[in-house]
């Protein structure tokens, strides 16, 4: 499978419109920065309602920063906690990839094999330049 995706704000602005990512068969890679818990839990609702998690194989988290409430409190992780008590599909979490600091490169777009043993492994096929 094909892994699609990138910041949740942006991919969850897409839906119903021609550049909807298509999730149908594919791993889709979601990350994202500021955004506090209520908002990165309707932004999950909304894509589920829209349909625009159908087919999806697996969702990968990665980086979701910052977020946090005036009272200092962070809700972003309990959000996505729920989000993937909620769904059927495989949610997969520490991925450090997007704003964080500890980044490492995920090329969307590219073919992608997941191995789920004791950890779950990602394995991106290279890319030529």
């Amino acid at each position: 499978a094909s892994v699609v995706g990138g910041n949740l704000k942006c991919v969850e602005s897409l839906l119903g419109t021609p550049w909807q990512l298509k999730t149908n068969n594919k791993f889709l890679f979601l990350e994202d920065i500021g955004e506090r818990g209520y908002q990165v839990d309707r932004m999950f609702e909304h894509m589920v309602q829209a349909g625009g998690l159908k087919g999806c194989k697996a969702i990968l988290l990665g980086d979701f920063i910052t977020g946090d409430e005036p009272n200092g409190k962070n809700y972003v992780r309990a959000a996505l906690m729920r989000f993937a008590a909620a769904t059927n599909i495989p949610v997969f979490d520490g991925m450090s990839t997007g704003h964080g600091k500890g980044q490492r490169m995920l090329p969307l777009g590219t073919k992608a094999v997941l191995k789920v043993q004791t950890q779950a492994e990602l394995t991106v096929k290279a890319v030529s330049l």
